[in-house]
């Protein structure tokens, strides 16, 4: 018998009267047969709650996705729209079947599961609630693509670009709840479920996740992309094209320069060019005085745009460039300043494949090495001069350029880009200046500037500069070992607290060259400064073979020195210097903080702290590929 009662569906199964006495055995099967039948009624009712899920599964599987999507870059976003209708109707249906399990759980197991299974079928709810909001919010932006996908004449383009800016307050709205939303689902309790659910919960997370750092990747794009693609006036950048082979304090020397110029998403100027073309017609004319290690250290009489990133504050190195840009002869006004490494167009050249250059096959592996052969000899052999022995490299980027045109499948190229263009400015392979101050700002606060960080705690940064040491870097192992300690004026340990008690640091820089001699690699001579807080003191210096320097630059104490190391050799160069009474005093009041940032252009040099501070006592280890931030609370 069936009845509702508070709401819920109650299943009443009338059973025969047990006789008081004897005879039971009598009534076993018609007992067996009411469990037997209650069984398949929740076996029926269960499918047939279930039934709607079929239809949200499609509407939601990758074919139907993969549908949506080329319709969408179409601007035809009708398909979408369909799809979200019938994943909303089917998860309607599905919720309102769900009083039907009602009756069974009191079944051990089977409440805690109707419980999450009710609550996440709510989240599913609001979840496709906000992909309908974000659909009408990316529409005006999609519409203007039809029927041409990304392929579009100039008005179609500023069209597009201008809904962009008018649609990213809406868009910016969406990510915030979209992390509302990702933290409600987190918060759902998985006890009592089974191990498979709590696996799929976990999936749900992980692709909430995905989605939150795509929408968050694309917003900051858009957030600065519009001057950077030249909207609503033409852009105009000066890009430094660096060698990390050769490792210089933004990333690499500067060999060769392009310029490039975007007007409402599309390239209008795209050149390359060897730096030393540009620098050799300046030879003698500007008569600007080289930094003194370069003086001293690399012969270096004069100072041109290929040794301008001395600074490893990316903004006065890009400052820098223009000056000299300018000076020696370059026209034209600068927008902004990109420098970047080969890591850059090798992760480019992952996304499109290998290309064909000179009847050479290119691919991300042997990128540098086929580069660095022409660049170096092969030049010689084939006739070319001088002057023209990077030509090579404006081939390669005009063919590159050219791949990613063919690539047929636009909105994966867009994402792949996306993603490629966001690790490398994570990991400093890839910098930006704009003497647009919006844009600086925002480059700024996402710490995509490549600037030396102001910082109250503590700071530790291990700058190199290759001085005539051909392409060695790749054959160099770096490693950083950190040693922090509490200690009074005897050197005993002591609390922070006490009145002479002070924070001594010793940082230890080993190399080890891997390479030989030959045309390409050699021993390693490197202009070395350690950046720590501004008024900190050196107490000791070992493992030195030139003079240590004391100076203050970028707010920052900087200790200076040169150091050769021969292949198959190493060196190891360890600073102790006690650490400023504003970092002490910081420590104390809030908590221990310490920023290693990476030198733009380097793999991930290994980092080894260990820290002793009153009675506690912590290590870390970690790897920086990127800017790495510890911090400690104290009891």
């Amino acid at each position: 018998m069936f009845s509702i009662r508070n709401r819920q569906l109650v299943v009443t199964v009338p059973l025969p009267r047990l006789p008081r006495s004897g005879g039971i055995r009598r009534w076993v099967p018609w007992i067996a047969a009411a469990v037997l039948a209650y069984v398949l009624l929740g076996v029926a009712v269960f499918v047939f709650v279930a039934w709607p899920l079929l239809t949200l599964r499609g509407a939601l599987s990758t074919s139907r996705r993969q549908v949506v999507m080329a319709a969408a870059i179409r601007g035809d976003v009708a398909p979408a729209r369909r799809t979200l209708m019938d994943a909303v109707s089917a998860l309607q249906q599905f919720r309102g079947r769900l009083v039907w399990l009602s009756p069974w759980q009191a079944i051990p197991g089977v409440s805690a599961h109707l419980r999450y299974v009710r609550q996440v079928s709510g989240l599913g709810s609001e979840g496709l609630g906000f992909a309908r909001s974000l659909l009408d919010d990316a529409e005006p932006i999609l519409a203007p693509l039809s029927p041409s996908g990304f392929t579009m004449a100039e008005p179609q383009r500023r069209e597009i670009l201008a809904a962009v800016e008018t649609q990213l307050p809406a868009l910016q709205r969406r990510w915030d709840e979209l992390g509302q939303f990702r933290r409600r689902v987190s918060a759902v309790s998985i006890a009592g479920i089974s191990t498979r659910l709590q696996r799929l919960h976990g999936e749900i997370l992980s692709r909430l996740e995905r989605a939150d750092t795509g929408v968050r990747q694309g917003l900051n794009f858009l957030e600065l992309g519009l001057p950077l693609l030249g909207y609503p006036t033409p852009h105009r950048f000066l890009i430094l094209l660096q060698n990390n082979a050769e490792l210089r304090p933004t990333g690499g020397f500067i060999g060769s320069y392009a310029l490039l110029t975007v007007d409402a998403g599309a390239v209008t100027e795209f050149t390359v060019d060897d730096v030393y073309r540009l620098d050799s017609a300046a030879k003698g004319k500007l008569s600007v005085a080289p930094p003194q290690p370069l003086r001293d250290f690399n012969q270096t009489s004069e100072w041109f745009l290929r040794d301008s990133n001395w600074s490893p504050h990316f903004p006065d190195a890009a400052r820098q460039a223009i000056w000299f840009f300018h000076r020696e002869g370059g026209r034209g006004n600068v927008d902004s300043v990109v420098a970047l490494t080969p890591t850059v167009a090798a992760d480019l050249l992952a996304v499109v494949g290998p290309l064909t250059i000179d009847g050479l096959e290119v691919t991300a592996e042997t990128l540098t090495d086929i580069l660095e052969s022409q660049v170096g000899r092969e030049f010689a052999v084939q006739g070319l001069p001088l002057a023209d022995r990077k030509a090579v490299m404006g081939r390669l980027a005009a063919e590159l350029l050219a791949a990613m045109g063919r690539v047929p499948d636009r909105m994966q190229l867009a994402t792949a880009l996306a993603r490629v263009l966001q690790e490398n400015l994570e990991e400093r392979q890839l910098l930006i200046f704009s003497n647009l101050p919006d844009v600086q700002r925002g480059l700024s606060l996402r710490r995509w500037a490549g600037e030396v960080q102001s910082t109250a705690g503590d700071y530790l940064m291990v700058v190199d500069a290759n001085l005539g040491s051909l392409k060695t870097d790749p054959w160099i192992d770096r490693s950083l070992e950190y040693r922090l300690r509490s200690q009074d004026h005897a050197g005993k340990p002591c609390a922070l607290a006490a009145t002479d008690c002070r924070l001594v640091a010793q940082t230890a820089v080993t190399y080890r060259n891997k390479a030989t001699l030959n045309w390409k690699t050699t021993r390693y001579r490197t202009y070395q400064r350690l950046y720590v807080p501004s008024g900190a003191t050196l107490v000791q210096v070992t493992g030195n073979q030139y003079h240590v320097t004391t100076n203050n630059e970028l707010g920052k104490t900087v200790f200076e020195t040169f150091l050769v190391i021969e292949p198959g050799g190493s060196a190891t160069i360890t600073y102790a210097y006690q650490l400023p009474e504003s970092v002490r005093a910081y420590v104390q009041r809030v908590r221990y903080e310490l920023l290693v940032q990476k030198q733009p252009g380097t793999p991930g040099t290994s980092f080894r702290g260990d820290f002793v501070i009153g009675d506690h006592q912590f290590q870390r280890e970690v790897d920086l590929r990127i800017d790495r931030s510890i911090t400690e609370v104290l009891p």
